[in-house]
């Protein structure tokens, strides 16, 4: 791969988090307190700061679309020791019952970390309401 194109993938992966609607993985960060995310993109893990590891469909995603441009440019994945994000989980900006719905604004960071270059992006996202239970 190009520089140019890590330093996509790094805007590219804050992106894919932000347009990510999957209800389990917002009931699982619903059920947590607000803080870091920490998302590894090469193995497909996530990890909240104080809850420990978690288990978000996201992150999966996010390996699977690493894998896939990885393998197009003939890259391999020793060469990248580093693919991720950090995502600052916020829901105290608008109050809800939380039981109902719960409202969120998300601080997204990526870092793509190469043997010789770091490539990093971020991307806010705020405003993303679930609605809790199906109800």
């Amino acid at each position: 791969m190009q520089d140019k194109d890590f330093a996509l993938l790094a805007k590219v992966l804050p992106h894919m988090f932000a347009r990510w609607r999957h209800a389990e993985d917002f009931e699982i960060l619903a059920g947590l307190p607000d803080g870091e995310v920490r998302i590894d993109a090469l193995t497909g893990t996530a990890g909240h700061a104080l809850a420990g590891p978690i288990p978000l469909r996201i992150a999966a995603e996010l390996k699977a679309g690493l894998d896939d441009q990885l393998a197009r440019k003939g890259i391999a994945k020793a060469d990248l020791p580093e693919a991720g994000l950090t995502v600052t989980v916020d829901t105290s900006a608008v109050k809800t019952d939380r039981t109902r719905i719960v409202h969120f604004d998300f601080r997204i960071r990526s870092r793509i970390r190469t043997v010789d270059k770091v490539f990093e992006a971020s991307q806010d996202e705020e405003h993303v309401w679930h609605e809790r239970g199906g109800t």
